[in-house]
């Protein structure tokens, strides 16, 4: 894309993000959106309409890093401060 387009066109954009099922509220996700939104069109300019930001609950069960699960992270955490 050359930057003399971005004067005449809004660049639509779809940006995902993940978290752990259950860990964050709805309005604590409505604040984030309208927040990455606005960031986000402070750094590159107004954002076409149909611009998405996308947040992805996925199950503590089914991701993680390090070779361990987001789940079994919470348990070895309750074990340790239950």
């Amino acid at each position: 894309m050359q930057v003399h387009h971005l004067r005449h066109r809004r660049i639509a954009l779809s940006t995902w993000i993940k978290v752990t099922d259950g860990t964050n509220t709805k309005d604590e996700k409505a604040v984030y959106v309208s927040r990455a939104f606005s960031a986000i069109e402070a750094i590159i300019g107004p954002l076409a309409l149909a611009s998405y930001i996308v947040i992805h609950d996925v199950r503590g069960d089914a991701w993680g890093y390090q070779g361990q699960t987001q789940e079994f992270r919470y348990v070895k955490g309750k074990a340790l401060w239950g």
